[in-house]
């Protein structure tokens, strides 16, 4: 299980300093025999003269612990388990060493012991990525972020899971190995199989996309292997009233008194430039008036932040806007 690697000089045409011994050793603490009668795993890395040491979290019998093999001895349960988790655990710490000093041109080994333990360690996968994201954005929901924009990321989240499962049997996927045909496969799952309408997918595939973006910033990818996709655009659809329109929206008797107090809230809020939400928020107290204004004073309901807005009416028919809202 002693692993020793020996790193070419380095020269014109190589950028990575040479090292010429790289160890992983394993061994029991027997100053700190538990009461079940087992002795921590901890692990020893040496580059060269530094020495680094960490818990390998695994719990070891001492009369089986073989200390030359760096294994337990026998075939019982336990030892077949524990000899597995040594060896994937030498695995990853020799991928550590390599990963870094192709990335970084150097090594030494506190920072391939701070990969093992996780610290300072970039995500690698995506639903890694994606849970990080999730959880910063989640702090931020009331303050600066809205709650229906977390849960599409939820929603984003749960789709990508479900499409690994079904498409790739996976439970993850390095980011390293995402290419173009990951998301047009994606947006074919979404349409087709989901049913979701070319607008919810469009949505979707852009919160994805940020995934990967945030993935580049934090130097994982180099490029974007979705940067050629083009989602299908939802046909552009009016969204906006002519003057006219909204003169004959506002003069058509309404005989319906619900119905007349819905369309003074549309026109309200078309004059005002308040959102629907916004809107179920107003009351009495945020609107202000002086001699010659009236205006509204309201927090936004998507960011928190203070929205002064001109109301359009003046204090002579201030009366009448209140008695109809």
């Amino acid at each position: 299980m002693n692993t020793k690697n020996t790193a070419p000089n380095k020269s014109s045409k190589d950028n990575h300093t040479a090292y010429s011994t790289f160890a992983i050793l394993f061994y029991i603490n027997r100053q700190k025999i538990k009461k079940n009668g087992l002795c921590p795993l901890m692990g020893r890395i040496s580059i060269n003269a530094e020495i680094a040491q960490f818990s390998a979290g695994i719990d070891i019998d001492p009369s089986l612990w073989d200390a030359k093999g760096y294994r337990m001895k026998g075939k019982s349960r336990p030892a077949i388990e524990a000899n597995f988790q040594i060896k994937q655990l030498n695995d990853r710490i020799n991928q550590y060493y390599n990963r870094i000093l192709d990335e970084q041109g150097y090594i030494t080994a506190e920072l391939v012991k701070n990969a093992v333990s996780g610290i300072g360690r970039k995500k690698e996968n995506l639903l890694e990525l994606f849970r990080e994201h999730n959880e910063e954005y989640a702090k931020q929901v009331g303050v600066t972020r809205s709650g229906e924009t977390m849960q599409n990321y939820i929603s984003v989240y749960k789709q990508t899971v479900r499409f690994l499962r079904v498409h790739y049997e996976m439970e993850n996927i390095p980011v390293r190995q995402l290419e173009l045909s990951f998301i047009e496969k994606f947006d074919a799952f979404l349409r087709i199989e989901q049913g979701f309408s070319a607008h919810t997918v469009s949505i979707y595939t852009i919160m994805l996309r940020k995934i990967v973006r945030r993935a580049i910033a934090q130097g994982t990818l180099h490029k974007n292997p979705f940067a050629a996709y083009i989602p299908e655009q939802p046909p552009r659809k009016r969204r906006h009233m002519t003057q006219e329109e909204l003169e004959k929206f506002m003069n058509v008797p309404v005989a319906s008194k619900r119905q007349c107090h819905s369309r003074d809230m549309f026109v309200f809020s078309t004059f005002t430039g308040l959102s629907y939400a916004d809107m179920c928020n107003l009351s009495q107290e945020h609107i202000h008036k002086d001699n010659s204004s009236v205006w509204i004073e309201i927090n936004r309901q998507k960011t928190g932040s203070r929205c002064y807005t001109l109301t359009g009416y003046t204090p002579a028919n201030h009366g009448e806007v209140q008695g109809r809202t």
